[in-house]
């Protein structure tokens, strides 16, 4: 063969290879996909969706602020260090939000209150006890119990209104135990983007059962949901979900479970196991 030949032949291989590359992985390429994230905490494991390749970052929006909600519902890219929080924090965002008069409310009655466009304001709203700042956008690590609750979320406008569990977000609630009023938890939310296959078991009803008493360690993006009030709040709805804040972990990054033994150290990783691995143990 002539040698002036083999280099290009070879780089025509390389960039086939490089193309086929994502498929072998189950993934989808930039050019396929209107889903297309500069940031994929969980890549390892991820799993291609027919919604990565219908739907964008943005949804189906009706207005530029929940273009930007649904924008912030789908963020992956929070920076490292990740900041521990605790239920305090929680409360904290809450009260932040209504000293400053942040529009939030259910989206689905009549004369519904009006999102704001503005979720700058969302950062930096309160200080952790080591005085790290905690707003929207900050990532965060979060220990609590997984608090068993039916979730029949519909589809959603930032998932562009697509039907079927497998194009929606999973929701799930934790607290300080397994049987916690659901009016005292938080809620983290997994994404149906890339979403690892071994994470929809947490839905399932037997793993339900045994997380029962083993903690969780949630890793995420802190997101502000204004679509909804929660429990006690003059502007809760019955169709708003019940929980202490409207701050959620929206999209989750990881999902760790306690290992047996351990001291289940938010900040220690060798207490935890990734979820993926635990649900394959007996």
């Amino acid at each position: 063969m002539n040698l002036r030949l083999r280099f290009p032949i070879a780089a025509c291989l390389l960039l086939l290879t490089a193309s086929f590359f994502p498929a072998i992985l189950g993934l989808a390429t930039a050019v396929e996909d209107k889903f297309n994230p500069s940031c994929l905490p969980f890549a390892a494991i991820a799993t291609h969706h027919q919604v990565d390749r219908d739907c964008p970052s943005q949804g189906i929006p009706e207005s530029l602020a929940q273009k930007k909600q649904n924008i912030a519902k789908n963020a992956l890219c929070a920076l490292n260090p990740a900041v521990i929080v605790n239920l305090g924090v929680f409360d904290a965002l809450q009260q932040a939000v209504e000293q400053k008069h942040i529009p939030f409310g259910n989206q689905h009655i009549h004369n519904p209150v009006t999102l704001s466009s503005n979720r700058a304001q969302l950062r930096k709203l309160v200080k952790d006890a080591d005085g790290a700042d905690v707003g929207e956008g900050t990532k965060v690590v979060f220990v609590g119990f997984l608090v068993p609750k039916e979730h029949s979320p519909g589809a959603e406008s930032v998932n562009c209104n697509q039907p079927h569990k497998e194009n929606n977000d999973i929701h799930f609630d934790l607290g300080e135990s397994s049987t916690s009023d659901i009016c005292t938890t938080i809620t983290a939310e997994i994404i149906p983007h890339y979403r690892p296959t071994a994470w929809g078991e947490i839905t399932s009803t037997v793993i339900q059962g045994r997380l029962q008493t083993v903690p969780m360690r949630i890793t995420g993006h802190m997101f502000f949901d204004a679509s909804h009030a929660p429990c006690n709040h003059p502007r809760h709805d019955s169709k708003d979900p019940k929980r202490r804040s409207e701050w959620e972990i929206h999209p989750v990054y990881a999902i760790d479970v306690c290992k047996p033994g351990a001291a289940c150290r938010a900040g220690v990783d060798s207490d935890w196991i990734a979820f993926d691995r635990w649900i394959a143990q007996p």
